[in-house]
């Protein structure tokens, strides 16, 4: 990261952290007039309400300034401060990564693949991802990832396979078009599939054993190398789908 972005996020930090200390010294003045009622405690909750309003605005300000970050193949993005420090936090964690930006500043593609980092430490790193509003493809294949967490609401794309610890994977987001899930020998059962997805790619799973209500908007599903693919209740489900939605394609 560079001066400016260090500069733009520690000045971001030290704004919350104050945000946070007005916040509290709310609370703590609230319980005080709350017992005693006094003309003393409510002026300085007025003052500490209007303090709190002018600290939000500033932490607000400062929390889109827009910030360079380089990836490795040295191409340069500008990301408002308040996903900097995510980036930054993930940086720490497990080392670069590859992202870009979409007009305002926020990461538009995030991707992880073939990171090498154990399993507890990527695991932490990825939980303050659903922040990162504006995300619309994610990609954390081949890693030791074992768990997802709740994923952001912008999100079209999620791409998790070949990861040998992944056993279940988190509430979809309404706005995902295509789900890639291939090759993960722990994934045993899909999430609820939303109206909306596209693509499902499900393939060489080897504990997937059944198959979600599969939505009309779906125009590709491979759950080839699966024993749900094996299972006459789900081929039947298939057949049905594709009967009524003949120009889908459906692999099995």
């Amino acid at each position: 990261m560079n001066m400016s972005a260090s500069q733009s996020c520690s000045q971001l930090t030290t704004k919350l952290k104050h945000l946070q200390t007005l916040q509290g010294d709310f609370q703590l003045v609230l319980t005080s007039y709350l017992q005693t009622g006094t003309d003393a405690d409510k002026a300085k909750l007025e003052q500490l309400k209007q303090a709190i309003e002018i600290a939000k605005n500033e932490y607000e300000r400062a929390s889109l300034v827009k910030v360079e970050r380089v990836n490795k193949d040295r191409t340069k993005y500008q990301i408002i401060a308040k996903q900097v420090i995510i980036l930054e936090y993930i940086k720490k964690q497990i080392g670069d990564f590859k992202i870009n930006s979409n007009q305002y500043g926020e990461v538009e593609l995030f991707s992880i693949g073939n990171n090498g980092s154990a399993t507890p430490i990527i695991n932490e790193a990825l939980k303050f991802t659903n922040k990162l509003n504006g995300l619309k493809r994610f990609f954390c294949s081949n890693t030791q990832l074992s768990q997802l967490l709740k994923l952001p609401d912008s999100l079209q794309e999620l791409y998790c396979s070949h990861n040998p610890l992944l056993s279940e994977l988190p509430e979809l987001p309404n706005s995902l078009r295509g789900l890639y899930c291939s090759h993960n020998p722990l994934l045993s059962e899909l999430p609820e599939l939303l109206d909306g997805l596209q693509e499902l790619y499900c393939s060489h799973n080897p504990l997937l054993s059944e198959l979600s209500k599969l939505p009309d908007s779906l125009i590709y599903i491979d759950i080839r190398g699966t024993p749900a693919a094996q299972d006459p209740k789900v081929i039947a489900k298939l057949e049905e789908f594709q009967t009524k939605h003949p120009t889908a394609e459906v692999y099995y």
